[in-house]
């Protein structure tokens, strides 16, 4: 029976009362944290060797007043001032400003506004970026910019029977170098008084020389409209042309840092060779002679193509030397060796200093054929005494790079030809889209408010419709240059395919083919052109 008992007091038994929590027994003060401890003073921080006194225990604890605490106000922050305690500051406000444009454009040099910089950035022109806003009267990007939108890049992945938009459009490098080229330019040589009244006609002289590789001479007179006496020379002008010192002769980058220039390539050289030799030519041919020769005074005015430049200048302003033409056109042949030796060894020093060529000469061997280096040595090779060098035999030597030259000049030609190309077919589809223009949604004509609304001009309105207004299957627009341009051209051809149009409220569905709307803009096109028959 005692077991029994024992297992029924530990076994569960439903009938078991509930459990129930009693109170707890009621604690003793001292054991817990009084309510009026909210109330007691926030605790503050001394500065070092202080000492918090103990608060008397007798003392009555403080009442919570919110009316006492003060409003928080940011004040300024000076930093010549250490923090007080508690992280108050004085009251005083800043004097300097370490972002005042003031003082950052006293300390740069001022610069002229280039609006045609490369790269007009803080590290190589930073008077240009800090600038006042009196300063650059000039916009700031080339003219007439905003009348085309940047070409997106060319896709390689394209099938051969599939064109991209941009093949039907110039070049976008191209057309910007096009619009930079618009401005013009003016050089003057001021404070120079001429000995002699007829040395402005030896300038006047190479009107007479015609070249592709010269820089053509315009005119040459003097004036005082400056305030002194000038001398100006009127050539043709080459915006973005650089010279050659720029072109070959440069070590930094557009970043300001120095870099290691490349050796010129010999098929570049002998573009060179050609066209000065066409240049020489040319002037030597009018009893005339170069004399200024210098890598700083021959213009590249585009990729790989250069002008002699200055011409004349040296006829002018050393008139009284009166040296003989014969000389001087020998001379040319010196300068010439001088000029592309320079340019192939990377030495600017060769062209204009009467250095040894010996040495330069070598080193020609690591990096050029024979044949170039035997036509360099002849150039440099002044002529026997009784004997002078003939132009028309270095050309003859010369030939096989001459028909070189000349077969890269038709491939270039050949590139442009199809530039303008693309540019005409645009041209034609520009005229398509005026003529749908004039007609489509027109408000009235011979007092006919629908003119444009029934018949023929109904059916170019639904055309309008499906070339510009296409909407996708959730109603949203598609706007697609390839389907426009695939739509103009087969309507200017006049194809016989067959497109469905349908109208606006999906009342109206017609099939009709590009020859027979190219008929219908030709007739209501050519209703315009007709003389109204009322008077007014």
């Amino acid at each position: 029976m005692l077991e029994d008992n024992l297992h029924e007091k530990k076994s569960l038994n439903v009938e078991s009362p509930a459990f129930t929590p009693s109170v707890l027994p009621v604690v003793g003060k001292n054991s817990t944290i009084s309510s009026h401890a909210a109330n007691a003073a926030p605790f503050t921080p001394r500065f070092g060797g202080t000492t918090t006194p103990n608060p008397s225990s007798d003392a009555e604890p403080a009442t919570f007043n919110p009316a006492a605490i003060k409003e928080f106000t940011p004040q300024n922050y000076d930093l010549s001032h250490s923090l007080l305690a508690n992280g108050a500051t004085p009251d005083a406000q800043t004097t300097y400003d370490p972002f005042s444009m003031q003082t950052m454009n006293q300390a740069m040099p001022t610069t002229p506004y280039n609006p045609y910089l490369e790269e007009n950035n803080v590290q190589t022109n930073p008077a240009g970026y800090f600038q006042n806003q009196t300063a650059f009267a000039s916009p700031a990007q080339p003219l007439q910019y905003h009348l085309y939108a940047p070409i997106g890049a060319h896709r390689q992945d394209l099938l051969a029977y599939q064109r991209h938009a941009h093949d039907f459009f110039m070049p976008n490098d191209l057309r910007e170098d096009l619009q930079k080229r618009s401005e013009a330019a003016r050089q003057i040589m001021p404070s120079f008084r001429l000995s002699n009244a007829n040395a402005v006609q030896a300038a006047k002289n190479w009107k007479r020389v015609d070249s592709a590789s010269v820089v053509s001479v315009i005119d040459a007179f003097t004036t005082r409209a400056f305030g002194d006496s000038s001398l100006i020379f009127v050539y043709n002008y080459y915006p973005l042309s650089k010279t050659i010192v720029e072109a070959h002769f440069t070590n930094t980058n557009r970043y300001g840092n120095r870099i290691t220039i490349a050796v010129v390539s010999e098929q570049i050289l002998w573009g060179y060779v050609v066209q000065i030799a066409n240049a020489i030519k040319s002037i030597h041919a009018a009893n005339l002679a170069v004399r200024c020769m210098d890598p700083s005074k021959v213009l590249m005015t585009d990729k790989n193509r250069i002008r002699l430049n200055a011409c004349s200048i040296l006829d002018v302003v050393q008139f009284e030397a009166d040296r003989p033409i014969a000389e001087l056109q020998q001379e040319d042949f010196i300068l010439f060796g001088k000029l592309i030796l320079a340019i192939a060894t990377n030495n600017l020093n060769l062209a204009s200093t009467n250095t040894s060529l010996k040495g330069s000469l070598e080193s020609l061997k690591r990096n050029y054929s024979v044949e170039f280096r035997d036509t360099v040595e002849w150039l440099l090779t002044p002529a026997a005494a009784p004997e002078a060098k003939d132009l028309s035999e270095f050309i003859r030597g010369i030939s096989g790079q001459i028909m070189t030259s000349y077969d890269n000049s038709l491939h270039a030609n050949d590139t442009s030809t199809s530039t303008l190309s693309s540019e005409l077919e645009n041209g034609r589809l520009f005229r398509l889209i005026a003529k749908l223009g004039t007609i489509n949604e027109r408000p009235e004509y011979e007092g006919d408010l629908k003119w444009s609304e029934v018949g023929e001009r109904y059916i170019l309105k639904l055309f309008r419709d499906y070339v510009f207004h296409q909407v996708n299957a959730e109603g949203k627009p598609v706007v697609d240059l390839g389907h426009v341009l695939e739509c103009m051209n087969k309507l200017d051809a006049g194809s016989g395919e067959k497109i469905k149009l349908v109208s606006r409220d999906d009342q109206d569905c017609m099939i009709v083919t590009y020859k027979e709307l190219k008929k219908q803009i030709d007739g209501a096109f050519g209703e315009l052109l007709k003389p109204s028959g009322k008077r007014y």
